[in-house]
This record gives structure tokens, C-alpha cells and sequence, in this order.
């Protein structure tokens, strides 16, 4: 059997987005969810991919920047800009664990705030 992680590479978004979200509720491990979302913007399905960023926030011991950044870009997608620039704002408040590679102050300057 396919890993998750392994569908997506292998272009099946909808079966890998399916299978990762039976794991999360088997397991209860949040790295099924996490790639659970990037099988949902693959899908081009950003309200999923909002939802489940905002459950992996939730649920994150460790918080960081990470889940606001992809909460915001899905916004951004489905041209909800404003709910997007609100979504990094909070991106920006002190965490101690960063993407290190989207800068929420860039993806700010990007929006134009």
C-alpha cells in the first residue's frame, strides 16, 4: 500500500488527500493532516485546504507560523484577500518555530500592506 505522501508525489491528490485523512483519525498524528492540506491546494480545493490548516494550528504543540501561511494563501486563492492578510498578521506574532521559508512579512509586502 501507497503512503500518502507517496500518492501525492505520484500525482493522485483526491486518493492520497482520502488516505491521509483515515490515518489522521486512526493515529491522531498530525503530519497526516499537514499533508493532508498540500494534497487539498494540489486539489485546488482551498476551503478544505483552510480548514484543515486552522485544525493542524489547533492542534500543534508546537505553534509557529507555519498553518497561518497556508491558511492565508488558501484564502488568497478564493480572492479573499483581506481574510488572507489577517490570517499572516497572526503569522507574525512571537512563536518559537518559524517556516524558515516563506517570511510572513514578505507575503505582507506581497499583499500590499
Amino acid at each position: 500500500m501507497d503512503s500518502g505522501w507517496n500518492l501525492i508525489q505520484g500525482g493522485k491528490f483526491q486518493e492520497a488527500f482520502d488516505m491521509l485523512v483515515t490515518q489522521y483519525e486512526e493515529t491522531k498524528r498530525t503530519i497526516n493532516l499537514r499533508s493532508a492540506v498540500i494534497a487539498a491546494f494540489l486539489l485546488k480545493n482551498y476551503e478544505t485546504a483552510l480548514k484543515y490548516s486552522l485544525i493542524v494550528e489547533d492542534l500543534d504543540e508546537y505553534k509557529g507560523d507555519t498553518n497561518f501561511i497556508k491558511a492565508g494563501i488558501a484564502c488568497w486563492m478564493m480572492k479573499r484577500y483581506s481574510e488572507a492578510v489577517e490570517y499572516w498578521k497572526l503569522g507574525r506574532a512571537p512563536k518559537l518555530y518559524t517556516s524558515n521559508i516563506v517570511n510572513v512579512p514578505a507575503l505582507l509586502f506581497y499583499a500590499g500592506v
